[in-house]
């Protein structure tokens, strides 16, 4: 919040150029530095914002740098996680909770939410990620 205020107040050149992230739990912290811009990003690069223009339908996304794809369906709907745990347990590990479910299979893991986004690590291709959503989450 303290970075989005000193550019908001005109003072860019006060930025610390860094992710902080901070574990109220175990009292501990990090500062990230997310590297430069990567050249074949549509965002870095491009300026383009996909994210914050999608509309209506399919959606999906290389998230830049992660080795993750986040696909969220056109219409969501809300995700039974037991039954899907059930459905998912004989193809490779699952654990859930009441927000989200977590499955690894051979080199992917994906992370389901409740309204059925999900993100799927261990890949850029969004062909790859479209293709293991549909075989296990569904269309």
């Amino acid at each position: 919040v303290s970075e989005a205020l000193k550019l908001l107040t005109g003072h860019p050149e006060q930025q610390h150029r860094s992710l902080m992230q901070f574990d109220v739990w175990r009292n501990e912290w990090r500062k990230i530095n997310p590297g430069p811009p990567a050249a074949e990003c549509p965002t870095c690069a491009l300026g383009r914002y996909e994210t914050l223009e999608a509309t209506a339908g399919d959606f999906s996304a290389v998230m830049c740098g992660r080795n993750a794809i986040q696909i969220s369906p056109g219409q969501p709907t809300r995700v039974d996680f037991k039954s899907l745990a059930e459905r998912l347990s004989g193809a490779g590990e699952v654990k859930f909770n009441d927000y989200l479910l977590r499955f690894r299979t051979g080199d992917y893991e994906m992370t389901v939410f409740q309204d059925a986004r999900s993100i799927i690590r261990g890949t850029d291709e969004m062909n790859t990620a479209r293709s293991l959503y549909a075989k296990y989450i569904g269309n």
